[in-house]
């Protein structure tokens, strides 16, 4: 019993020391404005949603367009766009498309416009 009554404050205490080193090593936000929307890709399918939102951003001429396991993420006119597909069984897929922007309007118009063009992409051949 005196060993938890010894052991109490000093864990406090360390509890209180990391929490006050993890607020004086953030780093504040970069972004003033985070905008997302949500929408259905014409396939039921994630790989093709991701290779439908890595087309759309190159088509509309992202920067450093990059694909990874749970996203496709470019820049375009200093918005940063990430978007993420999550498969609905045999439902087509959503895709979610956020943009982060110093900018609340010019992040709402990029995510918008790619939202819009991935939106309409169809699949011809093989998908």
């Amino acid at each position: 019993m005196m060993r938890s009554v010894r052991l109490r404050p000093l864990v406090i205490r360390s509890v209180l020391t990391v929490a006050a080193l993890g607020l004086a090593t953030a780093t504040p936000a970069q972004a003033a404005a985070l905008y997302f929307l949500r929408l259905e890709v014409k396939s039921s399918s994630e790989a093709v949603c991701y290779r439908f939102a890595q087309d759309t951003a190159r088509s509309l001429g992202y920067a450093n367009v990059r694909r990874g396991p749970l996203e496709v993420a470019g820049e375009k006119s200093g918005v940063y766009v990430s978007t993420t597909c999550v498969g609905r069984g045999s439902a087509r897929v959503m895709a979610v498309v956020m943009a982060t922007s110093d900018s609340f309007p010019a992040a709402r118009q990029i995510a918008t416009e790619f939202a819009n063009r991935l939106g309409g992409m169809i699949c011809i051949d093989t998908c």
